[in-house]
């Protein structure tokens, strides 16, 4: 985690949390009745295999279910506004590890 929220502010850091399963995820983000919630996202990770191992980290991604724009043209929809960094921030990571520990 320190990895992925090292480019973050400390505002950024200061809204971090952490829970300890996935189940607590609504609980901690609570959506109103527009779907919003103050949370930017959530991530669960399901399994996260040794660097060696070869297998793709298991991991889901949670956001609002509020989130509905779309703009193709100006690319400045939801999803790529909020999910696809979120997503990148997580394989580069990953990407990181491997080539760290699995040199030639």
């Amino acid at each position: 985690m320190d990895h992925i929220s090292s480019g973050f502010s400390e505002k950024q850091r200061d809204g971090l949390k952490k829970v300890a399963s996935p189940s607590d995820i609504p609980f901690a983000c609570p959506q109103n009745f527009n779907l919003r919630s103050t949370c930017y996202a959530a991530i669960a990770f399901n399994d996260i295999p040794s660097p060696t191992d070869g297998r793709p980290v298991n991991y889901t991604i949670r956001a609002d279910g509020g989130l509905m724009s779309i703009d193709v043209e100006k690319h400045t929809s939801d999803y790529e506004q909020v999910l696809f960094p979120l997503q990148w921030a997580i394989d580069k990571v990953r990407s990181f590890y491997v080539n760290q520990f699995c040199r030639d």
